[in-house]
């Protein structure tokens, strides 16, 4: 071979494999790029989570604040202008005249809902209508109704009934009492 065939094949060469290094670069640019547009997490309709604070008054703990976390276990369904479905409701709260938590069946309409909680109690020095320095297992059904709602988040009432019955306290007759309350919650969903 001559000399300026041999520099004609290798700048023929060099002139390939810069075409076939652009080529590659653009494919593995659109092939790495395919994946994260695939990934986009889809619009969701059922939040992961929705996430209350609450304030109530009631019997036995008087006066009292806590939070509330509902989890939907199904995706919900929209009709009628409510969104909802089944969930799981685990409270926690804590007053004047004890503390709480619960945890029981949920069904949301968004924003409306109802619920049937099991509830455990311990009551401080002074409750109303109640043992002092007890415990209480019960049961609690309770509905909530908005009364503002502003993007997606709404406040809402929710007045409740229970019974509840006194398994570790000072001994006395009545080991039963009647719970009730109602209170007020921000609610807002976490999607």
């Amino acid at each position: 071979m001559d000399r300026w065939t041999e520099i004609r094949r290798r700048v023929h060469n060099r002139h390939r494999m810069r075409v076939r290094l652009i080529a590659f670069v653009a494919l593995a640019g659109l092939v790495g790029s395919a994946p994260v547009r695939a990934q986009s997490p889809p619009r969701r309709d059922t939040p992961t989570f929705l996430l209350g604070v609450e304030g109530q008054y009631g019997a036995p703990q008087g006066g009292a604040g806590g939070l509330a976390f509902f989890i939907p276990i199904e995706k919900w369904h929209c009709e009628d202008g409510l969104c909802g479905g089944h969930g799981i409701q685990v409270r926690t709260r804590a007053g004047t005249s004890g503390w709480q938590v619960a945890s029981g069946p949920v069904l949301m309409a968004f924003p409306l809902w109802a619920d049937l909680l099991l509830t455990c109690t311990r009551t401080a020095a002074t409750p109303r209508g109640a043992s002092p320095d007890s415990t209480y297992l019960g049961v609690e059904g309770g509905f909530a109704f908005p009364v503002y709602a502003v993007h997606k988040r709404f406040l809402s009432v929710r007045p409740s009934i229970g019974i509840a019955h006194r398994v570790e306290g000072p001994a006395e007759q009545e080991r039963t009492t009647f719970t009730w309350s109602i209170g007020a919650h921000f609610v807002w969903p976490i999607f």
